[in-house]
């Protein structure tokens, strides 16, 4: 199985790896714990981010980044509280409805506008 996410989404120094499904998918979870447990599958997807030019457009690359790589699931069902990953409860038309995290900064991230 790749450990690839589904979404990757770069905000306030956060890189945030996301697996998308309608419900909370534990091999999902088990997934990215997989995938943030592993520094050297981080390393490659960090070089193919680069490779592919998706952090261009900021205006840097994964070194020039002090980043903290976090990982959540996005879902429309039941929130399934998790101590090291957040939940991005999704309504209709993919609005985020209630960001479940791990920590105060992670949320900030999510809320703000910018």
């Amino acid at each position: 199985m790749a450990l690839k996410p589904d979404l990757v989404a770069l905000k306030k120094g956060i890189l945030l790896l996301v697996e998308c499904k309608p419900v909370h998918n534990d091999q999902d979870v088990d997934k990215l714990r997989r995938l943030l447990g592993d520094a050297r599958r981080l390393d490659a997807l960090g070089g193919e981010l680069d490779s592919r030019g998706l952090l261009a457009r900021t205006g840097h690359t994964l070194t020039s980044l002090p980043l903290s790589v976090r990982g959540a699931v996005a879902h429309a069902g039941t929130v399934v509280p998790m101590p090291d990953l957040a939940t991005l409860h999704m309504a209709d038309a993919g609005r985020i409805v209630e960001p479940m995290a791990p920590d105060s900064l992670f949320v900030a991230a999510i809320r703000s506008s910018r």
